[in-house]
C-alpha cells in the first residue's frame, strides 16, 4: 500500500481509538457498560470495513483485471454489517441505535483528519 494510504490508515485510527476512549466511558456513566461495548463494535467494525476497503481498492488500483473483487467485497462487507446490526437489533433494539452510533464516530474521524491533517490550499 502507498505511503499516503498507511498513514491515513494510521492516523485516522488512532483518532477513532481517542474517540473510543473518550465516548466510551461516557456511554457506561450514563447508560451501562453493554451499550458502550455495542458503541465500540460499530466503531471498530466501520474501522475494520474502512482498511479493509482501503487495501483492496489499493491491490485492484495496481492490477488492472481485478474490478470484481471490488463488487464482491463490497457487497460482503455490506452483508457483514447489516447482519452484526440486525443481530443486534433482535437482541435489543436499542443497540441498534448506539451501534450506528458507533458506526458513524469513525465518519467523524475523517472530519477531525481532514481539519488537524490537511493543509490549506494555496493562498
Amino acid at each position: 500500500m502507498e505511503k499516503e494510504l498507511t498513514n491515513l490508515i494510521k492516523k485516522v485510527s488512532l483518532i477513532d481509538i481517542a474517540l473510543l476512549l473518550l465516548i466510551s466511558p461516557i456511554i457506561i456513566l450514563f447508560k451501562s457498560y453493554d451499550m458502550a461495548l455495542v458503541f465500540d463494535l460499530g466503531l471498530l467494525l466501520s474501522m475494520g470495513n474502512f482498511i479493509t476497503s482501503t487495501f483492496i481498492t489499493s491491490k485492484v488500483i495496481k492490477s488492472n483485471n481485478k474490478e470484481i473483487i471490488v463488487y464482491v467485497s463490497y457487497a460482503v462487507r455490506i452483508l457483514v454489517v447489516a447482519s452484526v446490526g440486525a443481530i443486534l437489533t433482535f437482541i435489543n433494539t436499542s443497540y441498534s441505535l448506539i451501534f450506528v452510533f458507533g458506526f458513524t464516530v469513525h465518519y467523524i474521524s475523517f472530519l477531525i483528519y481532514g481539519v488537524i491533517f490537511i493543509k490549506k490550499g494555496s493562498e
